[in-house]
């Protein structure tokens, strides 16, 4: 018969040393995100257009050189200038408003001349008159009592107490062209803000589980 009985194991089995470890890392998210607003270009602020400069004949007008009576209530209104070269100026009496016997005296190339017109629901028609040394001398008569007044006496300073109104002109037979004028533009930029460019990136790594377990006894 055997001489010894079975030995039973001297150590208990181990629990395995180490535990299963949990992956070190979280997934990280790849790349970087990138987000930016969309800049629109530059814009300019509308700018207003400059008018044109204004022609130089609408910016001369007949000078009031002699009134009588010296209270006439007539002025420059009562010539518009049409058309002007270095020898002649084309010009129209304004008579709307006008009573009685309208007459104009003015120079020609065979000297002056005296334009009457007693019908004075149609205008006048353009006048044109020399130039002598850069100006055209020209006189306009208004006589208010027209049923007294003789042909021959139009174009003169009445002597019989009627009422009249005479007014002489000078006007400029050239003008100087009117210089552009350029007002300084401003120009306005206005640009949209860009968001930030980069998105709050995730940690790159999770906790960690201890790596060992206890060991029984």
């Amino acid at each position: 018969a055997p001489t010894e009985a079975p030995v039973a194991p001297t150590e208990a089995p181990v629990a395995p040393t180490e535990a299963p470890v949990a992956p070190t890392e979280a997934p990280v998210t790849v790349g970087t995100l990138t987000t930016e607003a969309p800049v629109p270009p530059p814009t300019d602020a509308p700018v207003a257009s400059t008018p044109p400069p204004t022609p130089c004949i609408d910016l001369t007008e007949a000078n009031v050189i002699l009134k009588s009576p010296d209270d006439a209530g007539y002025g420059s209104e009562l010539i518009s200038i049409v058309d002007m070269s270095s020898e002649t100026v084309a010009f129209d009496v304004d008579i709307d408003g006008l009573t009685g016997v309208v007459s104009v005296q003015y120079d020609t190339p065979t000297g002056d001349i005296c334009y009457s017109v007693s019908d004075l629901t149609q205008p006048i028609p353009t006048i044109e008159a020399v130039c002598y040394e850069g100006v055209a001398s020209v006189t306009v008569f208004i006589y208010f009592d027209a049923a007294s007044e003789d042909e021959c006496d139009l174009c003169k300073i009445p002597t019989d107490g009627s009422k009249y109104a005479a007014v002489q002109f000078e006007i400029p037979c050239v003008c100087e062209p009117a210089q552009p004028t350029d007002a300084p533009v401003a120009t306005v930029t206005t640009e949209t803000p860009v968001a930030p460019t980069e998105a709050p990136v995730a940690p790159t790594e999770a906790p960690v589980a201890p790596t060992e377990a206890p060991v029984a006894p």
